[in-house]
């Protein structure tokens, strides 16, 4: 039985004339022993073809397989099935992350990351919910990223807090795990270091919370954007009319003393 269909769309300008534009498409069944079906679709909307593309799947409870589907050309898509595996834990519902690698005409390197709900058995309904709000990075930059979360149930609850980003991108810290209280809010704020993303490039990314009880796994995500803009220029008069204030300012002080 399919659980649900979910598509990320990502645009990415090629290295050379042109652009590469992914679209993930995942269908996953619910996982009734210890493993189960995942269909995975990726299409190229662009102009430039995707080259050596790569879907794997981050999680840290089920496991599949690399799975390399070659070349994506323009306005054309490709498909994959595979087997997701599990053991030992507990029923519910997890969240996991297809990531989508490949590559341009020139050989640089790229990701796509969709999240995924995974669900063991029964599915679960989180009373805590997050928020991720969009962020813009500069090339070669650092910003902070804030997730909000709020606990809407009668009890309190240990959760664990993570982003979710594509390989252009690193973040500190990992993860955040934390007891919050119930009817309360927390804010947690996580540094992202853009190490390749590219001017003018926007990434999806995803922010997710899970938590445990005595017998059910919960989780929740939400989506946002991760803009790359270009670094603020430097503005050269206004940088030299602080200068030339400071200067004045200085002789005008050097005199005054000099006259004592």
């Amino acid at each position: 039985m399919k659980y649900f269909t979910l598509f990320i769309f990502l645009l990415i300008p090629s290295a050379m004339a042109g652009y590469i534009s992914i679209t993930t498409f995942v269908d996953v069944d619910f996982v009734r022993d210890n493993n189960a079906s995942i269909n995975v679709t990726i299409k190229n909307s662009g102009t430039d073809e995707a080259r050596n593309v790569k879907v794997s799947l981050i999680s840290d409870q089920f496991k599949m397989s690399i799975e390399d589907i070659g070349t994506i050309y323009p306005n054309s898509e490709k498909s994959l099935r595979s087997t997701v595996f599990v053991e030992n834990i507990k029923k519910g519902s997890y969240i996991a992350a297809v990531k989508v690698e490949y590559s341009d005409q020139s050989g640089k390197k790229f990701s796509a990351i969709t999240p995924v709900t995974i669900v063991y058995k029964e599915p679960s309904l989180s009373r805590v919910i997050i928020d991720i709000e969009k962020i813009k990075i500069e090339e070669q930059s650092s910003s902070s990223a804030k997730v909000k979360i709020k606990n809407n149930d009668f009890y309190e609850k240990n959760i664990n807090v993570k982003i979710f980003l594509p390989m252009e991108f690193s973040v500190y810290p990992l993860e955040i795990n934390e007891n919050i209280q119930p009817g309360k809010e927390t804010t947690k704020k996580f540094l992202i270091r853009n190490m390749e993303g590219i001017d003018g490039s926007e990434y999806a990314i995803f922010a997710a919370v899970n938590y445990d009880d005595e017998n059910y796994h919960y989780s929740q995500y939400k989506i946002s954007t991760l803009e790359v803009v270009s670094k603020k220029a430097i503005n050269l008069p206004i940088l030299m009319a602080i200068f030339l204030l400071l200067l004045t300012l200085t002789i005008s002080y050097l005199s005054k003393k000099k006259k004592k």
